[in-house]
C-alpha cells in the first residue's frame, strides 16, 4: 500500500528479488526511470518465476526497451540500462541459458 508514494532516488544497482508479476511490475516501474545510463538490473527470478518474467518482458516492451539479458545462472539474469555512459562494455562468461520457469 505505501510503495505507490515512495520517492524513487538515483539507482546504479536495482536487485529485484520479488518472484511474482506485480510486485516486479511495479519496481521497474519505479526506480527504472530513475536509473542512469549505464546502471544495472539484476533479475533474480527471471529465469524460474513466469511473472517475473512476464512482467520484465512486458515492460521492455511496452518501454520499446531493447536489452541483453545476461544468465547469471538457471535463475536469475541481469541486464544493463542502455545510453550513454559505461553501457555496452562486454561482460565476462555467463549461464546459457534458463531451464523454464515453474510457477
Amino acid at each position: 500500500q505505501t510503495f505507490p508514494s515512495v520517492l524513487a532516488p538515483a539507482t546504479a544497482l536495482l536487485h529485484i528479488d520479488c518472484d511474482f508479476y506485480e510486485p516486479v511490475r511495479m519496481t521497474l516501474e519505479k526506480f527504472f526511470p530513475s536509473m542512469p545510463p549505464g546502471g544495472f538490473v539484476v533479475l533474480n527470478d527471471y529465469g524460474i518465476y513466469r511473472g517475473a518474467r512476464a512482467a520484465t518482458d512486458e515492460f521492455f516492451e511496452r518501454n520499446g526497451i531493447d536489452v541483453e539479458l545476461v544468465a547469471i545462472d538457471p535463475t536469475a539474469a541481469f541486464f544493463q540500462k542502455p545510453g550513454n555512459g559505461f553501457s555496452g562494455l562486454p561482460v565476462a562468461g555467463h549461464f546459457p541459458g534458463f531451464p523454464g520457469a515453474v510457477a
